[in-house]
């Protein structure tokens, strides 16, 4: 079974078309884990598919499905110190999508905790472990009896200036335009490479020069993604340079 079929022409017939296995990944958000993933097994981002995103800022697992690529050529990627791993592989017959997922479960770990005590703080300014745990339980009593305002908070809109959402209003109008300038113009609080690399494209439209000056560490980016499909079509069709961003993210917009 790991070792399975190296091509797609013998793929085993008695089992379904995809692989469905768990996806470990530790400070990136799924779609990341996925494009490098891709980069790594020279496939494209469209081959996997998956129920949700998980959060950058976690260590998450969650079930991926891949269309014909072996459990071995997967395994591989198992060797790399990226903070992924790959395993408990099985056949099937059908891939996951987007919101067919039936809950989350999370493990929350609350560090640093300063809360006062009816004496006021103790000399740390902290309270005793004791003392936490009552806190943390009448919050968690709190919780089960009036619940809590369920914001809509980054996850939904981004944590960059430009919204995601108005990339997606972008998009919903076919104004691929709009849509492309919004995801490469210059914004504010990146980091001065990122900054002035963004500038340059924006003063010179230079497709090829801007991906010749993107680092290393953002190859996987939307932005990058992005420009790879405005290098290929053209500026004459912005739709089929769009559709190089993985799916999965446009999804999100």
């Amino acid at each position: 079974f790991l070792k399975g079929p190296s091509s797609r022409s013998n793929w085993p017939r008695n089992h379904g078309d995809y692989i469905k296995f768990v996806l470990y990944k530790e400070n990136k958000d799924t779609m990341q884990a996925i494009t490098t993933i891709s980069k790594m097994l020279r496939v494209k981002p469209s081959v996997f598919e998956y129920a949700g995103t998980k959060d950058k800022r976690a260590i998450t697992t969650q079930h991926i499905t891949v269309f014909r690529v072996t459990p071995q050529r997967l395994l591989t990627v198992n060797g790399a110190n990226i903070g992924i791993k790959l395993g408990n592989f099985e056949y099937s017959t059908t891939p996951l999508k987007l919101g067919s997922n039936q809950g989350n479960h999370f493990n929350i770990v609350l560090r640093h905790i300063a809360c006062k005590t009816e004496n006021g703080d103790d000399e740390k300014g902290r309270v005793e472990i004791k003392g936490i745990e009552n806190v943390v339980k009448q919050s968690i009593a709190s919780l089960q009896d009036t619940g809590f305002v369920n914001y809509f908070g980054m996850q939904r809109f981004g944590t960059s200036i430009i919204p995601t959402h108005h990339v997606g209003r972008a998009l919903l109008h076919s104004n691929w335009q709009q849509a492309v300038d919004l995801i490469l113009q210059p914004r504010d609080g990146e980091p001065g490479d990122i900054h002035d690399i963004r500038q340059y494209y924006w003063e010179t439209k230079d497709v090829s020069g801007t991906i010749k000056k993107i680092p290393l560490y953002k190859q996987s980016s939307v932005e990058m993604q992005l420009l790879k499909g405005l290098e290929k079509h053209g500026a004459k069709n912005l739709l089929a340079g769009l559709n190089f961003i993985p799916r999965g993210t446009r999804m999100m917009y």
